[in-house]
């Protein structure tokens, strides 16, 4: 095989393999390639020679793929990560809601044929004292007194939904209490009793008022300063702690002495309430 028609060939050879060629030139090639040992050694070395570059593009390539994988399942998994924790803190928050509202919101009214009254005086001021007492066995969180225009005082008391059981002796669910008979004058129709047990098996009340009197508020009659009634309940579900004409005993002086002496620093229950 003449050097000429080698090096033809192998100036052919690129296009060749580009398959680049006419069909013409590809045949020629072909031929010689079968005959010609050294052409077709230099065939195989540019092969190899532009598969470097390819295999070497394809390395890249995949390895840029891998890495944008990487980057998207690291940013998924950051953000995964970020929503589960919103999640679950909208979860906690919302079972402490529930909880809350179900065990400390102070929303259901305790009808009247839970209750007794018992131990009913008049003070010396004209004032009522009287005893309340639960009879379910259940504590009693809230005392709202609510007047209405012919002069009724209703004491409502409530409940959260979820009612606890009374750990105490004594609580809003079980002790004494006392209403003036000329409120409008004394106190706001918003006062609010709330009870507060010690350590102690005793139990105090606070009481939150408003100086201010709604006078908007249609079941208030601000002409009218005398209770004509007390009752536990609601004007349709209740029941009587005292009416005018009602006659009850005066208090003794242990009574009026838990209700009015302010040197007391401990206020102990009348015998006579205990018995």
């Amino acid at each position: 095989m003449s050097k000429d028609t080698c090096g033809v060939i192998q100036d052919l050879l690129p296009l060749y393999i580009d398959e680049a060629c006419s069909d013409q030139s590809k045949e020629l090639i072909i031929e010689h390639l079968t005959t010609c040992a050294a052409c077709t050694a230099q065939l195989a070395t540019m092969k190899n020679e532009l598969s470097l570059p390819l295999q070497q593009e394809t390395e890249e390539q995949d390895v840029q793929a891998i890495q944008s994988l990487a980057k998207v399942w690291r940013k998924t998994k950051r953000f995964a990560w970020i929503k589960g924790i919103i999640v679950a803190t909208l979860t906690c928050a919302l079972f402490v809601t529930a909880y809350l509202l179900l065990t400390e919101w102070k929303i259901k009214l305790v009808p009247a044929e839970n209750f007794e009254v018992s131990h009913v005086y008049q003070l010396s001021d004209g004032s009522i004292t009287y005893w309340l007492r639960a009879t379910d066995g259940y504590e009693l969180q809230m005392l709202k007194p609510i007047y209405d225009e012919q002069g009724n005082a209703y004491i409502q008391g409530y409940r959260p939904i979820v009612k606890r059981k009374a750990t105490i002796t004594y609580g809003l669910h079980n002790y004494i209490h006392r209403m003036e008979l000329n409120p409008l004058h004394r106190i706001s129709v918003n006062e609010t009793y709330r009870s507060e047990p010690n350590s102690n098996d005793e139990f105090t009340f606070s009481l939150n008022q408003s100086n201010d009197i709604d006078s908007s508020n249609p079941m208030i009659d601000l002409n009218r300063t005398e209770l004509k009634a007390i009752y536990y309940g609601t004007k349709d579900d209740h029941l009587l702690i005292w009416k005018e004409g009602m006659e009850v005993p005066q208090a003794s002086e242990e009574l009026e002495k838990y209700w009015f002496d302010q040197e007391q620093i401990e206020k102990h229950l009348p015998n006579e309430l205990l018995e």
